[in-house]
């Protein structure tokens, strides 16, 4: 299998899980979500206090969508499973983002963000591509 072309690659307000989705060779979707490790949350807290982390926290990496977990095994961190998944992701980015274009999308956050925000109906390929390098960066920090 082969990643094509990139679909959707964004994060969510739990404590920063991410997923993406891409379209293969072989014409279906293939989609990774990255749970975010909320374990730190206080029982009365819906979202993480910013002022508890530094940085995002992940527990689990699976390759189907955040909707589906319950019925998956995660991908376990330093599997074969996990070489096969981050060799497809790397490839994807190698074939797709110069290393130009990777210290501009992780330099200039807040600009892409802004431009994502001000015009939410359009397609921003830098902000889908900005969240798919910060999530590749979170796969390998990740506890399981």
């Amino acid at each position: 299998m082969k990643l094509l072309k990139l679909i959707e690659a964004d994060f969510f307000r739990d404590g920063g899980s991410y997923q993406a989705e891409w379209l293969t060779d072989k014409d279906i979707h293939y989609t990774l979500y990255l749970q975010a490790d909320n374990d730190f949350l206080d029982e009365d807290e819906e979202y993480p206090n910013p002022n508890a982390f530094n940085d995002f926290r992940h527990k689990c990496l699976y390759d189907c969508s955040y909707q589906d977990i319950k019925n998956r095994e995660p991908i376990y961190k330093n599997s074969p499973e996990e070489k096969i998944v981050l060799s497809l992701v790397d490839e994807w980015i190698k074939t797709n983002i110069n290393a130009e274009k990777e210290k501009y999308l992780l330099t200039h956050t807040s600009k892409i963000r802004y431009i994502d925000e001000k015009f939410p109906d359009e397609i921003n390929p830098e902000y889908t591509q900005m969240r798919l390098l910060q999530m590749r960066a979170y796969i390998s920090k990740r506890k399981v």
